[in-house]
């Protein structure tokens, strides 16, 4: 199987803030890195729905590129990183949810 790494996805570098009683994000960085897209699983998707979560988008990234980051940027939307995933030395897998509305 091809790997299409030609999507670019931003990782935002951040801390965050309660203001109102929601986690808001304070940037310190950002770096654009290039990612897999990928469809969520139905068990992905129906598992985070159990606990009101929902899986917009997933990506794998090189594992070297990622550091732990909770938030993205993609095509002009944030992401909440809601799982990440080693599956394999060299890749991870992260599970997103669109903040906002959809």
């Amino acid at each position: 199987m091809n790997n299409h790494w030609d999507d670019e996805i931003t990782l935002l570098d951040t801390d965050s803030e309660i203001t109102g009683g929601f986690d808001e994000p304070n940037e310190k960085g950002r770096e654009t890195i290039f990612a897999e897209r990928k469809s969520a699983t139905r068990t992905e998707f129906y598992t985070a729905g159990t606990i009101n979560r929902r899986i917009d988008e997933v990506f794998d990234v090189n594992a070297l590129d990622y550091n732990g980051e909770i938030y993205l940027m993609f095509e002009g939307h944030m992401y909440d990183v809601v799982r990440s995933y080693r599956k394999s030395t060299d890749l991870i897998s992260l599970s997103c949810q669109r903040r906002g509305p959809r």
